[in-house]
C-alpha cells in the first residue's frame, strides 16, 4: 500500500486479519515528506479460509486537534509469488466519492385529512437517491414501515390506508434513502386519519364466562367452555368423539359505521378438523335453522401458536351474527381456543354527541392507555368521559385546578368523547382513543 504521511498528528496501520484466530500481520506508516510503501509478507495460516485487509487511520499526538490528512494509493495483494493484483480497483482510479442525495416529501406534507381505507398518493422529489423507504409516525416515538426499497425515480406511490387504522390527528410521514437513512424528509406538519375507532363488540373472556356470546351443541356431549383467558372447545374425552358445536356472537349492527373489521386470536392443541367462522343475517336462536356463509380466516400452522386474524367485513350491512363452528370425529378431535374478539369500524355519523364549546383545552395523550390529562387556563370544573354511544363511563370534579387526570386503565379500547367544563362554564368536547 502506498502511503503519504506527512502529518505528525496521524498515521495508518495496515493489517491482515485471518479468520482462523489471533493471527494478525501489522505494519505502520512513518512521518515522511515522500510517499512510502507499506508491505506485509507472510504465509496463510493452515486453518484460514478468508482474510480481511484493514486500514486504520488514527491519531498519535499528545495534543491531538482532530485534524490530520493521510493519503493512500495503489493497494496490491498478490498470492504465491504471482503478479496479478487480487484487489479490484486497488489504484482507486474507478472509485467514486459517496454523494449524499436529497429527498423532499411533497405529499402528504401536513394538514391533510383522510379516512381509514382511503387510497393516498405519496409524492416526493429526489436527487442522487436510488431507493427509498417510507415510514409513518404512530405516536410515542415510534415509526411503522409502510414500504421499503421503492424506486426513488417513481416520484410517487399509491398507498391504501389500512381499513383498521386508528383515528388520530398526529400522523407524520417520513421518507428515507434505503442505503443512507441520514438522507430523509418528513411531513412539515401532522395529518389526520378518521380512523377505525368505533367499538361494535369486544370480548376477552377474562371474566370467566361467555358474556353476550352463546354456545350451542348440535351433536355430541362436549360443549364450548370458558377459562379466564379464552373460549375453547375440545371434542376429546378419553377418546375422540363426534361433535358439532357453535359459539355464536351477539348481534352486531353495521349500518352506522364503515370499513368494519373483525379481529380475533386463535390457536389449537392436538390435530383435528379446522375451526370455521360463519356469518348469518337471519339467525334467531337456533343455528340449524339459519342460513350461514363461510368466511375465510387464517389458522395457525402449528400447535400452541397464536394466529391473529383481521377479517374485512365491510361488505356486510344490517344486523349480522357471527359464529365459530367446531367439528370433531371419532378419529380426529382437536382443541381450539379463541380470544380477544373485537369488531370495530369508522363512525359514519355526521355530528358528534355534543356541540363543541368555546374554551380550548389541552387533552393528552391521545391515543391514551392508562390515564388522560386535561388542562385549561380557566381551571377545570368537571370532566365527563362518554363511550361511543353516549353512556357516561368516567366523571371527576376538577375543583378548578389548572390540570386534572382521569384514570382509564379499566376502560376497554375504542373511541370516547371527553367533555370538559371550565370554571367559567365553557364546555369543550373532543374525541379520544383508548389503545
Amino acid at each position: 500500500l502506498d502511503v503519504y504521511d506527512n502529518d505528525a498528528a496521524g498515521r495508518i496501520r495496515m493489517t491482515i486479519a485471518w479468520d482462523s484466530g489471533n493471527e494478525w500481520l501489522n505494519v505502520y506508516s512513518a512521518d515522511s515528506e515522500d510517499w512510502q510503501t507499506l508491505t506485509l509478507t507472510g504465509s496463510v495460516p493452515t486453518e484460514a479460509t478468508t482474510a480481511q485487509i484493514r486500514m486504520r487511520f488514527y491519531d498519535v499526538s499528545d495534543d491531538w486537534d482532530g485534524d490530520a490528512t493521510i493519503y493512500v494509493d495503489n493497494a496490491i495483494y498478490t498470492e504465491g509469488g504471482g503478479t496479478d493484483n487480487l484487489i479490484t480497483n486497488g489504484d482507486f482510479e474507478n472509485w467514486t466519492e459517496l454523494v449524499n442525495g436529497t429527498l423532499t416529501l411533497t405529499s402528504p406534507n401536513g394538514g391533510e385529512s383522510y379516512a381509514a381505507g382511503d387510497e393516498v398518493t405519496i409524492t416526493w422529489e429526489s436527487s442522487d437517491v436510488n431507493f427509498i423507504d417510507i415510514w409513518v409516525y404512530t405516536g410515542e416515538g415510534e415509526y411503522e414501515e409502510l414500504a421499503s426499497d421503492i424506486d426513488a425515480s417513481w416520484g410517487s406511490l399509491d398507498f391504501t390506508i389500512p381499513g383498521n387504522a386508528w383515528g388520530w390527528d398526529g400522523y407524520i410521514l417520513r421518507i428515507a434513502d434505503s442505503s443512507n437513512d441520514d438522507v430523509y424528509d418528513e411531513s412539515d406538519a401532522a395529518f389526520s386519519i378518521t380512523g377505525h375507532d368505533t367499538e361494535l363488540l369486544y370480548e376477552d373472556f377474562n371474566d370467566g364466562n361467555f358474556g353476550a356470546f352463546t354456545a350451542q351443541s348440535v351433536t355430541g356431549d362436549q360443549e364450548w367452555s370458558v377459562s379466564t383467558y379464552s373460549a375453547y372447545m375440545n371434542g376429546y374425552s378419553g377418546s375422540a368423539l363426534e361433535n358439532e358445536d357453535w359459539l355464536v356472537f351477539p348481534a352486531v349492527a353495521l349500518d352506522n359505521t364503515i370499513h368494519e373489521y373483525l379481529e380475533f386470536d386463535v390457536y389449537y392443541y392436538y390435530n383435528g378438523e379446522d375451526l370455521e367462522l360463519y356469518y348469518s343475517t337471519n339467525y334467531t336462536n337456533d343455528v340449524t335453522s339459519a342460513d350461514w356463509t363461510l368466511l375465510s380466516i387464517d389458522l395457525p400452522t402449528s400447535s400452541a401458536t397464536i394466529e391473529t386474524n383481521l377479517v374485512d367485513i365491510s361488505a356486510l350491512s344490517g344486523t349480522v351474527y357471527f359464529a365459530f363452528k367446531y367439528i370433531s370425529t371419532t378419529t380426529s378431535a382437536g382443541s381450539w381456543y379463541v380470544d380477544d374478539i373485537y369488531i370495530s369500524g369508522i363512525d359514519d355519523a355526521s355530528t358528534d354527541i355534543f356541540t363543541i364549546g368555546e374554551s380550548a383545552v389541552g387533552i393528552y395523550p391521545n391515543p391514551f392507555v392508562s390515564y388522560l390529562s386535561i388542562s385549561t387556563a380557566n381551571g377545570v370544573a368537571k370532566i365527563e368521559l362518554f363511550n361511543a354511544v353516549g353512556q357516561l363511563v368516567k366523571y371527576i370534579d376538577g375543583n378548578y385546578v389548572s390540570e386534572a387526570t382521569l384514570s382509564t386503565s379499566t376502560l376497554a379500547k375504542g373511541v370516547y368523547i371527553v367533555k370538559v367544563t371550565d370554571a367559567n362554564g365553557n364546555v369543550t368536547t373532543e374525541k379520544v382513543i383508548k389503545k
